[in-house]
């Protein structure tokens, strides 16, 4: 394990989290009729669907690839978010450059003031978050990298869709990268862009990688009873999972590809393996098929209901109340007052939520109270009203309470 890797850490997982049930609702879009095809009344812009835009398997792939093609390494220094999933810190990690936090503002603004005290010569890029889906301040935050001739990487993991000062967002930054499971019903898949700044190519995944995508996409879609005709393939689908993963234990007990660096003990997230493969074709496929304009409007329409029903419910707070225009929500954000108290009984109640326990200590204040307190509530396209329904209603029996 390098020194840096040592300097980084992390808080632990809740002890609870293995013995929550599976949530009623799920959290990421899931394959179903109704995903897929046209829809939607307005265009949406993205820049992930332009010609350069490269499909490789992961957004924190794309992260290390960007960070890779400018060169970082150890002497390097890159500047994240202190408030953060540990996928955006390990591809730092595993290359053996410096983690350097930056504070945000409650509304998760970047603060520019406390970057500007971290640049140092050694500082090679900055890692600027649209955390789910609402836009930092884009202006400033170039003029800042380019006074300092460090490289801005957009994360639009949140941010797919959406637009800032008429652009899309991932058009300023040097590099941006996206995620197409957190907008689509994928279960791999990031965008790198440009490609043009990227050496080699990419190499797909053999039989084995591709069937096993296809099949955990089934495998999800009818777990939530959204293929209702492919239900027999249930049982199936299962049983093949379970046949490949095993079959990759065994495989990964024989012995990594040659000249790929061993995964560090401290990597959960980053698996240097995937390091040059392309998204899944099963993948790519849905994410194309997709109603992009019915994509975005419905997670507006979400993201509007939750807000409005949610809005004053005890023992709450919320992060964005108002929605803006060209504005596409990834996740429903809430600040819970007392999380000890009630963020398990909304687990054990099946609720689909999730937050980021592991995120590293740091001096900022604002990402180490969010840590424990800040949920993210799913308002992506695949719900339904019953369901949009069916969480509200749990939040109410929770939080109504005294």
């Amino acid at each position: 394990m390098s020194k840096q890797a040592e300097r980084v850490k992390f808080h632990p997982i809740n002890e609870e989290a293995a013995l929550f049930p599976k949530p009623m609702v799920p959290v990421l879009p899931v394959l179903s009729a109704n995903s897929l095809f046209g829809g939607g009344t307005q265009s949406y812009r993205s820049r992930f669907f332009e010609g350069d835009a490269l499909p490789v398997r992961r957004g924190r792939i794309g992260i290390v690839m960007a960070l890779q093609a400018m060169g970082t390494g150890p002497g390097s220094a890159v500047l994240v978010p202190a408030y953060h999933c540990r996928s955006m810190i390990e591809p730092i990690l595993w290359l053996g450059a410096t983690v350097r936090f930056y504070k945000l503002k409650p509304n998760l603004e970047i603060d520019l003031e406390d970057v500007r005290h971290k640049l140092e010569r050694s500082t090679k890029a900055l890692l600027l978050v649209h955390f789910f889906g609402f836009p930092q301040p884009l202006a400033l935050v170039r003029t800042l990298c380019s006074e300092h001739g460090i490289a801005l990487i957009e994360d639009c993991a949140h941010a797919f869709f959406g637009e800032s000062e008429g652009s899309p967002l991932g058009s300023v930054g040097d590099f941006s990268i996206a995620s197409m499971p957190k907008f689509f019903p994928a279960v791999d898949g990031g965008i790198l862009c440009p490609a043009s700044r990227i050496t080699g190519t990419l190499h797909s995944s053999g039989l084995f990688g591709q069937v096993k995508a296809a099949y955990e996409m089934v495998g999800l879609a009818t777990r939530y009873n959204r293929l209702q005709v492919l239900g027999a393939m249930a049982g199936l689908a299962a049983t093949i999972r379970q046949v490949l993963r095993s079959e990759r234990a065994t495989v990964t007990a024989a012995g990594s590809e040659p000249n790929i660096p061993s995964v560090d003990e401290l990597m959960q997230c980053f698996n240097p393996e995937e390091i040059g493969l392309r998204a899944t074709h099963a993948s790519r496929l849905v994410t194309c098929w997709s109603g992009k304009a019915k994509n975005a409007e419905r997670r507006r329409m979400h993201y509007r209901y939750l807000s409005e029903k949610l809005s004053g419910l005890p023992r709450t707070e919320l992060v964005f109340p108002v929605l803006p225009p060209g504005v596409i929500p990834y996740m429903f954000p809430i600040l819970l007052k007392a999380p000890a108290r009630d963020f398990a009984p909304l687990k054990r109640l099946r609720v689909p939520i999730w937050r980021w326990e592991e995120i590293a200590y740091s001096e900022c204040l604002v990402s180490q109270d969010y840590r424990m307190r800040l949920l993210q509530i799913p308002c992506h396209q695949g719900l339904c009203q019953s369901e949009l329904d069916w969480m509200i209603a749990r939040f109410r029996e929770v939080l109504d309470s005294h």
